[in-house]
């Protein structure tokens, strides 16, 4: 992780340096998956407030990265960097960190819709964060042996949005799924869904 910051700032010698607003002078903000992985691990050691520190320069990064895309109202600019970030991890075979990112997604998008729910606006997240959310609780079903689970949130997955792609996605990562459940029909059947996008 100290080596990902240094790449990016050269000003960072050890994660001990930083504390997060090293980046507010850059001109190119840090790649917001290495501030997730900075608020998982100050989440582990102990440091809930560094933690959110953290996660809020992940979002401020992911905005800037992403000028446009709707996180919704209130915002839930966490929920996605956490879900990507999962599934990013799940990728790279990080189990047990992208669980940790699915989890804390799935609370931060629970009290995101308490807050919109208090303040009587809309409670659903945009299609795009839904899709990567059910991705990744897909991928934390499919990891603990959960596969009928799993092939299910990743076919929701698929169904939330419109975006060709996205849904192909979903539907790639069902079929994926339940070839653990050893069950090549609903395989095949998610397969040529993702092929029909």
């Amino acid at each position: 992780l100290s080596s990902a910051f240094r790449n990016q700032m050269t000003s960072i010698e050890t994660l001990s340096d930083l504390d997060g607003y090293e980046t507010d002078g850059l001109y190119k903000p840090v790649d917001y998956m290495t501030y997730v992985i900075l608020c998982i691990l100050r989440s582990k050691q102990g440091f809930p407030i560094q933690a959110r520190r953290a996660l809020r320069l992940a979002v401020l990064s992911y905005e800037e990265e992403n000028r446009g895309m709707s996180v919704g109202k209130p915002k839930r600019g966490g929920v996605i960097c956490l879900a990507k970030a999962a599934l990013y991890c799940f990728d790279r075979g990080m189990t047990s960190i992208a669980e940790m990112c699915s989890n804390f997604a799935q609370e931060n998008d629970k009290a995101t819709t308490a807050k919109a729910l208090a303040k009587n606006l809309p409670a659903d997240s945009p299609a795009e964060i839904r899709h990567y959310l059910r991705r990744a609780q897909s991928l934390v079903k499919y990891h603990s042996g959960d596969y009928t689970a799993a092939v299910d949130l990743a076919e929701e997955s698929a169904n939330v949005t419109d975006e060709p792609k996205l849904q192909s996605e979903g539907y790639v990562c069902a079929a994926e799924c339940a070839v653990g459940s050893n069950s090549p029909e609903i395989s095949l059947r998610m397969f040529l869904k993702g092929f029909a996008c």
